[in-house]
């Protein structure tokens, strides 16, 4: 995952139990990653639920509009 190119946008629970949010600083430290998102909401699954999950997508998205695709 160093060799990443793309934008890429991860978005994980901090109450997650199946994957802990331990994981996390392993994704931003060995990828391209630079930002992990954490939201506040409970499971694997339903990080949707949490009040800013689709603000942050737009978010995302926007800005990463038009920047280069190589």
């Amino acid at each position: 995952m160093k060799n990443q190119q793309s934008p890429a946008l991860a978005i994980h629970s901090i109450q997650d139990q199946r994957v802990p949010i331990s994981n996390v600083d392993v994704l931003l430290n060995d990828s391209n990653f630079k930002q992990v998102i954490k939201v506040e909401t409970k499971g694997h699954h339903n990080c949707v639920k949490d009040q800013y999950f689709w603000e942050n997508v737009f978010h995302f998205i926007a800005s990463n509009e038009g920047g280069d695709s190589r």
